[in-house]
């Protein structure tokens, strides 16, 4: 059986990036190809993402075009990932440099003619668009997300050693990663949104994946981040449940899984007052619990 520690840290990761505010409209629509897309069926994926930025082209934005990309790039269609990816560097001037380097999904296209330009024009966007500490946030975020982002499709091919590797590099880049994260809460505190933007989002994953001591030492200075808006309040619900479920103490929010081993599924960790979890959740801008668990695939009945 594999170790539920490592399933646990990349459901981390997918709780945070699936989680998100109204899904209607265009972001219905984007949800619905990325669905599309984990299941596999990436050209029409990409033909969903493709009817999101006809319907709604004013919405659309350089991470849409980016995730379109790889729609196509998997589904073997190299000349309309090219397309796409050239749309996001150049028009909506995607600065992603990390991500776009060690995204496994393009590597059918490192060989083709406009790759390495394409690559240089995505660095220059960096460095035009991001001061030195959102350009060593964009890295940290990476460098956490790289390995986790394999780890879906690994644990499905059930292969033990290409698992353990995968566990092995996930620890390692934490660990790095933590080094980063602490110099810079350290020596400055939790930083403004106005500087860094979303880019918030690494510093939080960081301290979401590290150890108990660690989550305990910082969660009031994010507490208080969250008071000046400089982090959502929906990653100040994750963070606080992981505490609580770290301490052995009830969660509030229901965000936080443990591996049953009799049913051999995940199942929701213990709920203080579980009748009212849905209020609290969206107190913090949640969805209902039970939505949650189904994105999840987590069987779940509400407690009335």
């Amino acid at each position: 059986m594999y170790p539920s520690k490592f399933l646990s840290l990349c459901i981390c990761f997918t709780a945070f990036a699936g989680s998100g505010f109204g899904q209607t409209g265009y972001r219905a629509q984007l949800k619905q190809a990325e669905d599309i897309y984990h299941d596999g069926k990436y050209t029409k994926a990409a033909l969903t993402y493709r009817v999101a930025f006809t319907t709604y082209p004013d919405s659309i934005k350089a991470m849409d075009i980016y995730r379109s990309a790889r729609a196509w790039a998997l589904g073997g269609k190299t000349d309309s990932a090219m397309i796409q990816l050239n749309t996001a560097v150049q028009i909506y001037k995607f600065n992603k440099y990390g991500m776009l380097m060690a995204d496994a999904d393009f590597v059918s296209l490192h060989r083709q003619e406009g790759w390495e330009s394409l690559t240089v024009e995505t660095n220059k966007n960096m460095k035009a668009a991001y001061t030195p500490l959102q350009r060593e946030l964009q890295q940290i975020k990476d460098d956490d997300q790289r390995y986790r982002r394999q780890a879906k499709d690994i644990v499905k091919t059930k292969d033990t050693i290409e698992l353990k590797k995968l566990e092995r590099q996930i620890f390692a880049a934490d660990s790095m990663n933590l080094v980063k994260v602490r110099n810079i809460l350290d020596t400055r505190g939790w930083p403004a949104y106005s500087e860094i933007g979303d880019l918030y989002a690494a510093l939080f994953l960081v301290i979401q994946h590290a150890d108990l001591n660690i989550q305990i030492k910082y969660l009031p200075m994010i507490r208080e981040a969250q008071k000046k808006n400089d982090i959502d309040p929906e990653s100040v619900a994750m963070l606080e449940d992981r505490v609580a479920v770290g301490q052995g103490r009830k969660q509030l929010y229901g965000s936080q899984l443990e591996y049953d081993p009799k049913s051999r599924a995940y199942i929701v960790s213990p709920i203080a007052d579980e009748a009212h979890v849905n209020e609290r959740r969206a107190k913090a801008g949640m969805i209902p619990l039970e939505e949650y668990l189904k994105q999840m695939g987590v069987n779940y009945s509400p407690v009335k």
